[in-house]
């Protein structure tokens, strides 16, 4: 039986599998299936291409553009489609997801501080941005869960003099 190599070289033919596909859909996993071929099961090859990217500077730029077409794509069709139908929301959560102009204002007032060895940790509005959007959703519920904890804290405790 022979077994197909799981570390082929990244090839311009590759790159140009992955772009295109990347451009039409957006989905990085997808992509990544369509630049590895030779690879299977969920998320095959997706590490690949994120080191890819982080290793050579010129394709991550292509990856960028890839990515800011794909949004554009969905936008148009956001647009034709809420002018023909009043809206849709699942496309309208992608670009959500994707751009986080999109995404409904949620106004998060926080400067957090952990103690670490070299001092303390302050989380600023763009980190948090910076996050995935469910990651994103986790960090604000462990903030509130943190609010809530010290709220009940103080009511037990009771006024401070």
């Amino acid at each position: 039986m022979r077994r197909c190599p799981t570390n082929l070289p990244i090839t311009p033919e590759r790159e140009e599998s992955f772009l295109r596909a990347l451009r039409e859909t957006g989905s990085w996993d997808f992509a990544a299936a369509c630049g590895s071929p030779h690879l299977k099961g969920p998320r095959a090859g997706w590490h690949a291409w994120k080191d890819h990217a982080a290793r050579s500077p010129e394709f991550a730029v292509r990856v960028q553009e890839a990515l800011a077409y794909a949004q554009g794509i969905a936008e148009r069709e956001l647009r034709r489609r809420a002018l023909r139908k009043g809206g849709d929301s699942l496309l309208l959560r992608l670009l959500q997801r994707r751009d986080p102009s999109w995404r409904d204002a949620t106004k998060i007032d926080v400067t957090a501080r952990a103690e670490v060895p070299e001092g303390s940790l302050v989380l600023t509005p763009r980190d948090i941005l910076r996050l995935d959007p469910s990651q994103q959703r986790v960090l604000v519920e462990l903030l509130n869960a943190i609010r809530l904890n010290r709220e009940a804290e103080a009511e037990a405790d009771g006024p401070v003099p």
